[in-house]
């Protein structure tokens, strides 16, 4: 008798996958190959996502999911610590990383914005840094 996976469990496990292989940077068609179709299939009664629904549905409340637990750490912090620096990306143009470190210690990646063009020196990214930590804090500065 075949393994069945309710459409309850199967929606659990494609959440679960969905972001193992987001965290992992793995491609979202890792599992559409017959062999992975046909091996998850006869062992487990589930049918991976296929790219379309992990590049879709799944990663938009993967997405969701994550930014409401870093706004949950973020908002329980009494301090923050905004860090930016300037680097380029891989074609060449000028890019400003945003980090947050909490009062606890937990490090969080928020952002890699790609420069305009013209002037960047300390006022310019003095001022994207303030943009950047009201945005981060909902417009609450005193952390």
């Amino acid at each position: 008798m075949p393994i069945r996976v309710t459409h309850k469990r199967a929606a659990r496990i494609d959440k679960q996958l969905a972001f193992c292989i987001y965290k992992s940077g793995k491609q979202f068609n890792l599992f559409e190959d017959d062999c992975w179709v046909k091996f998850f299939q006869d062992n487990f009664g589930y049918t991976p996502p296929l790219r379309k629904d992990l590049a879709g549905p799944l990663l938009i409340q993967a997405h969701k999911n994550i930014k409401e637990k870093v706004k949950l750490v973020l908002s329980s912090s009494s301090s923050l610590c905004i860090i930016t620096d300037e680097s380029t990306n891989i074609t060449n143009h000028k890019i400003i990383n945003t980090s947050i470190i909490t009062d606890s210690g937990v490090s969080i990646y928020h952002s890699n914005k790609e420069v305009e063009e013209g002037k960047m020196g300390a006022e310019e990214l003095a001022a994207h840094t303030v943009k950047e930590a009201k945005e981060i804090t909902s417009r609450d500065l005193s952390k």
